[in-house]
């Protein structure tokens, strides 16, 4: 994290560099650091990867349907995302939501038959 943090200021502005650094503190259980920074870069641009991690601090602080919620946001877009569907059937299970779960599964294998083998 020192490392990251001691970034010259322009690079601190890039998504590439909120994205790196959210998944240091995803690593290192600080989700609710990286559920924040996650936010504040999604105000400036709305960019899957920093969805899915707002998504994953969201699970780890067990809000599980704001969790589920932001991955089907990706899932919309592009239901082969294999991450995003992984973090909703989780967060559905945490929830005790199977049926959901398989009907989110059901969905996104329907709308992405390329994943088909």
């Amino acid at each position: 994290m020192d490392l990251l943090d001691s970034a010259p200021k322009n690079q601190k502005s890039a998504t590439a560099f909120a994205a790196t650094r959210n998944w240091a503190l995803l690593a290192l259980n600080r989700a609710d650091e990286a559920g924040g920074d996650a936010e504040n870069a999604l105000k400036t641009q709305r960019v899957p990867e920093l969805v899915l991690q707002r998504g994953i601090a969201k699970f780890l602080k067990k809000d599980f349907v704001g969790a589920r919620t932001d991955a089907q946001e990706i899932l919309r877009t592009n239901a082969a995302d294999s991450e995003a569907l992984s973090l909703a059937i989780q967060a559905c299970l945490a929830d005790k939501q199977n049926a959901l779960a398989l009907q989110i599964l059901k969905e996104c294998w329907d709308r992405a038959p390329a994943r088909r083998l």
